[in-house]
């Protein structure tokens, strides 16, 4: 069975785009695109890379493949296309220079659904998806919780080992979770078009992991950073006025945490600042906001797992992933049973 240019079982992305013989998926409207202005056409380069986009099926079939396009950005980029159902990864492949052709074992159970998840820091164009042995291939009704996370690289997880083994993918596996993950490497400045994009998602959950890319690149200062915060997390309450948000301040930093920026202020006082603002939001009647300090979920303690002081290694993520897992969701999925956007 071949099913040409599947954008039916794409997962994850914002939005489709359709060529000569292919679909590519887009973490943000590839059509708004120069609504989406940033230095040298960053923020648009990073949505392009599937950090989180999976193929989603139920089949009979033994083996799949996928017939792609495929751009690597670095040669020490991961290129691996991980399986899984459920929380168990199933199998795993890696794209090589010069090849077209992507094949995986589907060693699973037929009734259950796959996932078929694209790498965190390539751009992938596919042309066809080929099934062998199928009698039947289903797109699936997915019911899972919907879970949208939006943050920087440390979300975007391009030094993770395996797509599936990104902290959202971690975290999502173990939850039972439908994801979309908006994490933009360099490029997370509260910009107001993404908060419109995800205003229009449909979610359960969401989570907001904010200050590392402010601070570094000194874009929002002491008189900016809360009211961009707040206008932010508003637009988003216009059309989900009680939907958990979860808003994570930074990880721990090594070196970088003494070091005031540009506009002289510390990753400490950007943690303040998402702490205020979260407390703020309260008191002013948002019963559903809850702040979570990134140093909980990689902390002085793991300062080892920092690939570059900054970044999490593969291990680091994973153990993010963990974390979110038991401190950050658990919070979440109970405070959406107890309010509702009807409520």
């Amino acid at each position: 069975m071949r099913i040409e240019r599947p954008g039916f079982l794409i997962h994850g992305a914002i939005s489709l785009e359709y060529g000569d013989g292919w679909v590519r998926p887009w973490r943000l409207p590839h059509r708004a695109r120069v609504l989406f202005p940033s230095p040298d056409d960053a923020l648009f380069t990073r949505a392009e890379k599937t950090s989180g986009v999976r193929l989603q099926f139920q089949t009979d079939a033994t083996t799949v493949r996928l017939v792609l396009d495929y751009e690597q950005e670095a040669e020490s980029d991961t290129t691996t296309f991980d399986l899984t159902q459920g929380d168990a990864i199933l199998s795993d492949a890696s794209w090589e220079p010069g090849m077209s052709l992507l094949e995986l074992d589907l060693g699973g159970s037929a009734g259950q659904m796959y996932e078929l998840w694209l790498p965190t820091f390539g751009a992938v164009r596919i042309r066809a998806v080929e099934f062998d042995g199928a009698s039947f291939l289903d797109p699936g009704s997915d019911e899972r919780p919907r879970w949208l996370t939006y943050g920087s690289s440390i979300t975007h997880c391009r030094g993770a080992s395996s797509p599936a083994r990104s902290w959202p993918a971690t975290a999502a596996r173990a939850h039972g979770l439908h994801l979309i993950s908006l994490g933009f490497g360099g490029q997370c400045h509260l910009d107001g078009m993404v908060a419109r994009v995800i205003r229009d998602q449909p979610m359960d959950l969401l989570t907001l992991k904010l200050g590392i890319n402010v601070y570094g690149n000194g874009s929002l200062n002491v008189r900016s950073y809360e009211p961009a915060v707040i206008a932010f997390i508003q637009t988003i309450r216009d059309r989900h006025p009680s939907v958990p948000i979860g808003v994570i301040t930074p990880i721990w930093a090594s070196t970088q945490e003494p070091i005031p920026n540009a506009l002289g202020m510390t990753l400490n006082d950007y943690r303040e600042a998402d702490e205020r603002v979260v407390q703020t939001l309260k008191e002013f009647g948002d019963a559903n906001i809850h702040c979570f300090d990134g140093r909980d979920l990689l902390g002085e303690a793991e300062a080892e797992l920092l690939a570059d002081e900054v970044h999490p290694d593969s291990e680091g993520y994973e153990m993010m992933g963990r974390r979110v897992t038991e401190k950050v969701l658990p919070v979440l999925l109970r405070s959406r049973y107890r309010y509702s956007e009807f409520g």
